[in-house]
């Protein structure tokens, strides 16, 4: 490890874990434009490539985006059609009524049903998520990339590494999803809300830290020869220490979600940009940004130590 006392660096920092870059060429320096135009050169120069890379991450998120875009609409529909909200209103609509409190509440159950398949979409998931910062990492870092050869030599290096790293994070949307749908049926039912209501908020602040902590792991995977449990720690320290930082990158995540589920009028256009190209653009935002702590805080501190154990070295052969 690097020395401990350093001007201008925290204590903190120097409990990072410190590892070689997975570089497979020599490196380029930074880019003289910045990181955004970087983002946007290489979305330009390598669009045919990154489109087959994108086609290859959409295959592996189908089963997720299935629970969210069909599965989900459709059993919330078959509840509904199972309900008769109409009974006793005059001729052509006989029988009983049924309580719209119920049928709320029965809805709410089946979106909880629905919301399981979650996890087991995480398994397809994390090697597409493998692939693509993979792939990213090495647009980055300015060397030549194959899109599909690279995509899966990434799945089979980092996949059980990305799905120890995705399955706590399907699990807190899992929480998340679950505890709000419980404060909408205890709503529904008129019953006490106040422990729910402490529920939702104390599952969304440690999911919402979750995914803060993930969108610095998930880069770093790829970026550095490190075990997982120095990734986790090395997340959590760059975490805690940025959280301004690792919220910028969350939104750069959810903004096309929040976009697709909530302003229906450009909902279909979200979905063909993404398909099309906004999965690798917004791997390559991640990856950059993310990068950011990396370049200016890991890999010197990596240097450095290395560089002082060159040094002893040869110390230590001059006394001989």
């Amino acid at each position: 490890m690097a020395q401990t006392q350093k001007s201008g660096v925290k204590p903190i920092l120097y409990k990072l874990v410190l590892a070689e870059e997975t570089r497979s060429e020599d490196s380029k320096g930074r880019y003289p434009a910045g990181r955004v135009k970087q983002i946007f050169d290489i979305m330009r120069a390598e669009m045919s490539r990154l489109m087959w890379v994108n086609l290859w991450f959409f295959l592996f998120a189908l089963p997720l985006m299935f629970v969210i875009i069909w599965l989900s609409p459709y059993l919330a529909q078959k509840v509904m059609d199972s309900f008769n909200f109409m009974g006793n209103l005059g001729i052509g609509y006989p029988g009983t009524v049924d309580s719209l409190s119920e049928g709320a509440v029965k809805l709410y159950d089946a979106y909880r049903l629905c919301y399981l398949a979650f996890v087991p979409a995480c398994l397809f998931l994390a090697a597409g998520l493998a692939g693509l910062f993979n792939v990213c990492k090495k647009a980055l870092w300015g060397e030549n990339f194959k899109p599909t050869k690279d995509f899966f030599a990434g799945v089979k290096k980092y996949y059980f590494k990305m799905l120890a790293l995705l399955i706590p994070v399907c699990l807190a949307v899992e929480g998340i999803s679950q505890s709000i749908l419980w404060l909408m049926i205890l709503y529904a039912d008129g019953a006490s809300v106040a422990g729910a209501w402490v529920l939702v908020i104390a599952v969304s602040i440690a999911g919402i830290m979750l995914l803060v902590i993930n969108l610095f792991a998930m880069p770093m995977t790829v970026a550095y020869d490190m075990k997982l449990a120095g990734v986790y720690k090395n997340s959590l320290i760059l975490a805690s220490q940025m959280p301004v930082f690792g919220l910028l990158i969350l939104a750069i995540v959810l903004i096309p979600v929040f976009l697709a589920l909530f302003v229906p009028s450009i909902m279909i256009l979200i979905y063909l940009l993404m398909i099309m190209f906004g999965f690798s653009f917004v791997g390559l935002s991640v990856t950059s940004f993310a990068g950011i702590t990396f370049d200016n805080i890991i890999t010197p501190l990596y240097q450095a130590r290395q560089a002082q154990y060159n040094k002893n070295r040869k110390t230590e052969k001059k006394k001989r």
